[in-house]
C-alpha cells in the first residue's frame, strides 16, 4: 500500500488526518493504479507563517498560500522497482477555504488532492491543462468526501 507520512505543526479538525491521508492514497492509486503501491508522500501540515517562508524561497512569492508541492522522484510506471519517494505536499489549513461542499475539511481534502497531483505532474499553467486537472481534482475530493 502507498506511505503517506503526516507531520502536524498546526491544529487539524478532528479525525481530518486520516481523510488526508485517504486523499492521497486515492489519487495514487487511481492516477498510478499497482504501481501506487511503491509510493510514498510527505503530508505536512503548517502554520501560514512556514508555508509563507516556503512559498517565498521556492517561489520568490511573499504570501501564504493553502498549499504546495515539493516533487522528489518521478512517479513509477510499474508496480515493479524500489520504492519511490514522490514528495512532500505542505498544507496550511488556516489558508483554506472551504470546498464546495462548505466544510473545512473538504477544503483540506481539496488540498491534499490538488498537491498530491501536482507530484504525479499535473498542472494547471494553460487553460487545457487546468480543466483536466481541476476536474480530476473535483472528482477525486468528491470521491474521499463521500467514504
Amino acid at each position: 500500500m502507498s506511505e503517506v507520512t503526516l507531520s502536524t505543526d498546526a491544529a487539524l479538525p478532528p479525525g481530518s488526518s486520516t481523510s488526508l491521508s485517504d486523499a492521497v492514497v486515492l489519487v495514487l492509486e487511481r492516477e498510478l493504479g499497482p504501481a501506487a503501491e511503491r509510493c510514498s508522500v510527505g503530508l505536512w501540515i503548517v502554520e501560514p507563517s512556514r508555508v509563507r517562508e516556503l512559498n517565498l524561497q521556492w517561489r520568490d512569492e511573499d504570501s501564504a498560500t493553502d498549499v504546495l508541492s515539493f516533487s522528489t522522484d518521478a512517479p513509477p510506471r510499474s508496480p515493479e522497482g524500489p520504492p519511490v519517494a514522490l514528495g512532500d505536499v505542505v498544507i496550511a489549513p488556516e489558508c483554506v477555504s472551504p470546498a464546495v461542499d462548505g466544510t473545512h475539511l473538504g477544503g483540506l481534502i481539496l488540498c491534499a488532492v490538488h498537491g498530491t497531483l501536482h507530484l504525479l505532474g499535473h498542472d494547471h499553467d494553460d487553460p487545457e491543462r487546468e480543466a483536466e486537472m481541476f476536474g480530476l481534482q473535483d472528482r477525486y475530493s468528491r470521491e474521499v468526501l463521500e467514504r
